[in-house]
């Protein structure tokens, strides 16, 4: 299954990360979902330095394993609420 499905430019879609509520060492959840800008969906903007590479921390994408670099990991820790999800467009 691709975790990327192409976007339509027509549209001016971009693709949110919605943030699963969690706290402390609580694994971290999260989906994608594509919204076009024309809807003017809320979001929050993330915008990170890359650090190393190579991805090292897992989190579940969609239900399935997905690897982050321990940069962008950080932020998600730090990011999440504890009782509420949060939406991100993340700029990787």
């Amino acid at each position: 299954m691709a975790i990327y499905t192409p976007l339509n430019e027509q549209k001016k879609e971009i693709r949110l990360l919605s943030l699963n509520s969690g706290s402390g060492s609580d694994p971290i959840y999260c989906s994608l979902c594509i919204v076009s800008l024309h809807d003017r969906p809320k979001y929050e903007a993330l915008s990170y330095v890359w650090g190393p590479p190579e991805p090292s921390h897992l989190i579940r994408l969609d239900g399935q394993p997905f690897r982050v670099t321990s940069n962008l990991y950080a932020a998600l820790k730090r990011l999440r609420l504890p009782h509420s999800r949060r939406t991100l467009w993340v700029d990787a």
